[in-house]
C-alpha cells in the first residue's frame, strides 16, 4: 500500500487478534494503536445465558415502574433479534398498562412507549422514532437491541461520573 495513504480504523469491540487481522487486511504494517478500557462507571457489559428474564431484569423492571420517565436511559444489547423480541415481550407483558406513559396509552404509539426494541429488520420509520426518542427528551427509557442500534444511533453519549 502507498505509504502516503492514511487510514483510520475505529472499533469498539475488537479483540487483539481481530485488530491484527483488520490491520493486515487494510495493509497497515505498523499501525499506531490507541486502546482504552471500556470500564466506565455508567456502562455495564455482562454476558449471561438467562433461563428466566425475571431473575436478571426484575430490578430494572421495578425501577422502571417506580421511576417511570425519571429512570436513566438503558440500552440492553442482545445477540439475536429473537432475544430482543423475547425480552421486549417480557417487559410489555410484565408492565401491562404501565408500558406506556401516560399509563394505558396505546402501545402502538411509539412516542408513548417506555421500552422499545431495535434490530436490523425494524421498519425504517420506527427506527427513526426510536433514535429520536432516545437522543432527545422523551418518554423512552429502555431500548432492547442488537448491535444495529449502535450503528444507527450517532448521538448516544455517556457521562463519566467521578468514582466516590
Amino acid at each position: 500500500m502507498d505509504a502516503s495513504v492514511h487510514i483510520l480504523a475505529l472499533t469498539a469491540t475488537a479483540s487483539t487478534s481481530l485488530r491484527e487481522k483488520v490491520s493486515h487486511l487494510l495493509g497497515m504494517n505498523t499501525p499506531f494503536l490507541i486502546v482504552q478500557s471500556p470500564d466506565k462507571i455508567n456502562i455495564r457489559y455482562t454476558v449471561l445465558k438467562i433461563g428466566s428474564y425475571d431473575v436478571f431484569f426484575k430490578h430494572l423492571l421495578n425501577d422502571l415502574r417506580r421511576m417511570c420517565t425519571l429512570l436513566p436511559r438503558v440500552i440492553i444489547f442482545c445477540k439475536h433479534k429473537a432475544d430482543c423480541a423475547k425480552l421486549y415481550t417480557y417487559f410489555r407483558c410484565s408492565m401491562g398498562d404501565e408500558f406506556t406513559d401516560p399509563s394505558g396509552t396505546s402501545q402502538f404509539l411509539p412516542d408513548h412507549r417506555l421500552v422499545d426494541m431495535f434490530f436490523l429488520g425494524t421498519e425504517a420509520k420506527i427506527k427513526e422514532a426510536i433514535i429520536s426518542n432516545f437522543t432527545r427528551p422523551s418518554r423512552l427509557r429502555i431500548v432492547i437491541s442488537t448491535v444495529s442500534f449502535g450503528m444507527g444511533c450517532r448521538n448516544v453519549r455517556t457521562r463519566d461520573r467521578k468514582r466516590r
